[in-house]
């Protein structure tokens, strides 16, 4: 019987996917009690009564046994956090720097991906004529050059980076404004730096 409790829980993620945003909303409100966010920490009171009626929903036929948790016995779950800022905004992050975020639908960003592709064909341009400039690149595509430099230095990214992006799962405070800024060379630096 536990075994079958477990197996469904591990697929309520492809169950979730599948609900209404009503019915998402309506067992958020059947889990979890309360949330308090502070600047180290995220506490989540979920409630045991809660994860009955969800175990009732996605398994029907299993029954429960009568000595249900009370509303009065929460059980918590706390998650260390810092909090970061970046273009003005907060995001809340993993102490170190990490996105706590991990996405189960891909966010892809089409802007940042085209630039990296971009990045790659003006790379590849120079490669094959060498006596060209970025300058003279520019010109002749008709872009600014700053644009095409900026994107250049895009091909400098941490492979695990290039892919988190073009697969839509990079972290949720990464923007095509950061990737254009200057950024370090280290890949295990850059990761920190772009939040993975």
């Amino acid at each position: 019987m536990e075994q079958k409790i477990i197996r469904a829980l591990e697929n309520f993620e492809q169950l979730w996917d599948e609900l209404f945003p009503v019915e998402q909303e309506r067992l958020v409100k059947l889990l979890i009690q309360r949330v308090v966010v502070t600047t180290t920490k995220v506490s989540i009171e979920l409630r045991p009564v809660g994860m009955v009626g969800l175990l009732h929903e996605i398994m029907p036929d299993v029954k429960i046994e009568k000595s249900r948790p009370t509303k009065d016995s929460p059980i918590t779950i706390e998650i260390p956090i810092k909090l970061r800022k970046r273009s003005g905004r907060k995001y809340i992050t993993a102490p170190d720097g990490r996105d706590l975020s991990s996405y189960r639908k891909p966010k892809y960003q089409t802007n940042m991906m085209q630039a990296i592709v971009r990045g790659h064909q003006f790379s590849d341009m120079l490669d094959k004529e060498p006596d060209i400039t970025i300058k003279q690149l520019a010109q002749r595509e008709m872009l600014d050059h700053g644009y095409v430099t900026k994107t250049i230095r895009m091909t400098q990214l941490a492979p695990d980076i290039i892919e988190a992006i073009l697969n839509g799962r990079q972290p949720q405070a990464m923007t095509l404004a950061e990737l254009m800024r200057p950024f370090p060379n280290c890949w295990n630096t850059q990761r920190a730096h772009f939040g993975f």
